[in-house]
């Protein structure tokens, strides 16, 4: 009989030293599960992002391109010198505004896609395990 009383205590002195263990296991594979679920959700939305800034390039590209051509067609029709030197310049300023335009564009674009993620991310986080986020604080008046 003692020895059934040595093994419970010593059973429950096992216990007592592998629950924190135990109980770290769990929480981590609850995390690993949400981070999984997040995960795909990311990529997800990065390749939603990504697909619509490459439209977005193909579009910008198009749009060049066919300027391009007209640009070329109006200095083949020019009278003189002067007059295509004009239009030359006339198109290399419009190209450099158009250029800051598309790139204003890919940035708000790359923005919106990040804030997307940055969200995926946050929100796979089971909202029952997830410990309380504090409230941001607001600046004194």
């Amino acid at each position: 009989m003692t020895t059934r009383k040595t093994d419970q205590k010593q059973g429950s002195e096992a216990a007592a030293v592998t629950m924190p263990v135990d109980a770290t296991m769990a929480g981590m594979q609850t995390r690993m599960a949400q981070m999984m679920t997040g995960n795909a959700e990311l990529a997800r939305r990065w390749m939603d992002g990504w697909a619509r800034m490459m439209t977005e390039l193909l579009d910008f590209s198009g749009r060049r391109m066919q300027a391009n051509f007209e640009t070329l067609e109006r200095t083949a029709r020019c009278q003189d010198p002067g007059e295509a030197l004009r239009m030359q310049m006339s198109s290399v300023e419009t190209a450099v505004r158009v250029y800051a335009d598309e790139a204003g564009r890919l940035y708000e674009l790359c923005s919106k896609t990040s804030e997307d993620c940055i969200k995926a991310f946050d929100g796979a986080h089971d909202e029952t395990t997830q410990a309380p986020r504090p409230e941001p604080r607001q600046a004194a008046e």
